[in-house]
């Protein structure tokens, strides 16, 4: 039976969810930040005697774990509709089995980073302020053709789990970083991105290996999820250690 989770239900989910707490990052995170109070972020359980299946959302973005690849695909469907989720993102084994209209897969690689390897000069990164989230955000959806959710971005700003770092040239940001989902014991990279006339001069291995010190420094594994071969050997580099294979289902419509 699937049920909507409260503070009551806490142990019982970091029991289950810390069994694969890297994989898990995204789902451990936002509970650890947001609660369950928070209206953007909603937590679902199907339970019976034991947990099956956890389902989290926060505002456009549905998290699953389940081991056993169990799923409801009505009530994921329920959600989509209801939030207009534009990416569904877990395990490859499972995702992978969840098969939406207007939905196609990105496979990635998982990764860890728990100790640099080797030093990086970072002279000329720095780390953004929030009143400048905008021209990071203009920037990085122009590489990446997205359009991310500023007021969830700005609330995890606020909320202290998200940082970005940059590298900028003449004041224009031309590379950069974030952080996503940090919690005590965890933190995610994202938006690693150089505009095309900057590339090839190590400016985003400059930017993620200042973020990855401060993460480091506050005792945080640092996770990522990759796809590009050119960008494992950059993480590969630094320390960076393969955890698993991540899928996200990406609204197309």
């Amino acid at each position: 039976m699937i049920r909507k989770c409260s503070i009551n239900d806490l142990d019982i989910l970091n029991k289950y969810l810390y069994q694969r707490k890297e994989l898990n990052l995204f789902v451990i995170s936002d509970i650890e930040i947001f609660g369950f109070e928070n209206p953007d972020l909603e937590i679902f359980m199907d339970f019976d005697r034991e947990i099956k299946t956890v389902y989290l959302r926060f505002f456009d973005n549905l998290c699953i774990v389940s081991y056993d690849k169990i799923f409801d695909l009505s009530f994921i469907q329920n959600i989509v509709d209801e939030h207009l989720i534009l990416n569904i993102s877990g395990e490859k084994d499972l995702i992978s089995l969840i098969k939406l209209d207007n939905f196609d897969i990105k496979n990635c690689y998982f990764s860890a980073l728990d100790q640099l390897q080797v030093k990086v000069d970072t002279l000329g990164v720095e780390a953004l302020s929030i009143d400048k989230l905008q021209e990071y955000l203009d920037k990085s959806n122009e590489v990446f053709n997205i359009s991310t959710n500023y007021e969830a971005t700005k609330a995890e700003m606020e909320k202290g789990s998200k940082h970005i770092f940059v590298y900028k040239d003449n004041g224009n940001v031309v590379s950069g970083v974030s952080s996503s989902a940090e919690s005590k014991e965890l933190a995610m990279l994202i938006g690693v991105f150089t505009v095309e006339e900057y590339r090839r001069q190590g400016l985003a291995l400059k930017c993620v290996y200042a973020i990855c010190e401060k993460l480091l420094n506050e005792g945080k594994t640092v996770c990522l999820f990759y796809d590009n071969p050119n960008a494992a050997k950059m993480y590969e580099k630094i320390g960076v250690k393969f955890v698993g294979d991540f899928s996200i289902l990406k609204r197309i419509s």
